[in-house]
C-alpha cells in the first residue's frame, strides 16, 4: 500500500479532518489518494512538489478542486491549472 509522504503536511487534511462531519469525505480521500491507486493523480501533491507544501490552498481537494461552497479566488495563479 502507498502512503504520501506530505499527508501528515497536507493542508486540505489537516483543516478539514477536524470536522467531524467531513470524515468520510477526508477518508474517501484518503483510500483513494494517500494510499490508493490514484496517489500519482493527487493535485495537492503536484502542486506542493513545484510550489512547496506551504503554497497549497487549504480548500483544494486531491483531485484539484476547490471544495463545494468555497473558490479559488485566493489560490495562486500556479494553483489554478489544476481546474
Amino acid at each position: 500500500m502507498y502512503n504520501c509522504p506530505i499527508t501528515e503536511e497536507c493542508p486540505f487534511i489537516n483543516k478539514y479532518s477536524k470536522y467531524k462531519e467531513m470524515q468520510v469525505i477526508i477518508d474517501g480521500f484518503q483510500y483513494l489518494y494517500c494510499k490508493g491507486g490514484q496517489n500519482t493523480e493527487c493535485k495537492i501533491k503536484q502542486l506542493s512538489d513545484k510550489l512547496g507544501i506551504d503554497n497549497i490552498p487549504e480548500n483544494m481537494m486531491p483531485d484539484g478542486k476547490p471544495l463545494p461552497g468555497t473558490d479559488e479566488s485566493l489560490w495562486p495563479q500556479e494553483a489554478r491549472i489544476f481546474l
